[in-house]
């Protein structure tokens, strides 16, 4: 057997192919059309069509807006050249009214729960921070710290600290220990609570 296989929603053909050709695709057979034996496969399928269960060269008379899934916004509008959208998704092409103007700049439109939208859909909420992301962030404080730490130390060590140096030696041992221990806490990685540098 010999089919067409077409897009959902552009009906513009995609290839033609044989029954091997199927098999091994792995293609839905609800985007297939039986074509007559004696159809010639090895010609193009662009300006070919499924309208209507009919295999046709009548460009269908739709328009579409071609949109980002993650953004929505709209890239390119499009009228009868369907074809050149073979591979779109059929969830990023939305059918446009037959007299909307697709001459128009596509800046500013968007498709939100299937229509068309002037008003951009709301930033989606931050993700929440890895555990390598935070590690990384405790590792360059530790870093820190160590260096603020060891002149400190090295006056203690020679007895050359004066009195408000010793304590801000203890502050930032703290806080470096603080900090070793993020991962204990309940919140970890989404919602730590970072201890406060010494000043």
């Amino acid at each position: 057997m010999k089919y067409a296989n077409f897009h959902p929603l552009t009906r513009a053909v995609a290839r033609f192919l044989d029954d091997a050709a199927f098999e091994a695709g792995g293609l839905d057979p609800d985007a297939l059309h039986q074509l007559p034996d004696d159809f010639d496969l090895d010609q193009s399928p662009i300006g070919w069509f499924v309208v209507q269960g009919a295999l046709t060269r009548e460009v269908p008379h739709a328009k579409f807006a071609l949109f980002d899934l993650e953004g929505k916004a709209v890239m390119q509008w499009q009228d009868r050249l369907a074809f050149l959208y073979l591979d779109a998704d059929p969830a990023a092409l939305l059918t446009l009214p037959g007299d909307f103007d697709i001459n128009q700049s596509t800046d500013g439109w968007y498709v939100i729960d299937g229509a068309l939208s002037r008003v951009a859909p709301p930033a989606p909420p931050p993700l929440p921070p890895t555990d390598a992301q935070v590690l990384a962030q405790r590792d360059a404080l530790l870093a820190e710290a160590t260096l603020r730490i060891a002149p400190l130390q090295d006056a203690v060590d020679l007895d050359e600290a004066t009195v408000e140096e010793a304590a801000l030696l203890k502050k930032w041992k703290k806080y470096r220990v603080d900090l070793s221990r993020i991962e204990q806490q309940a919140g970890f990685p989404a919602a730590v609570q970072w201890p406060a540098m010494p000043a």
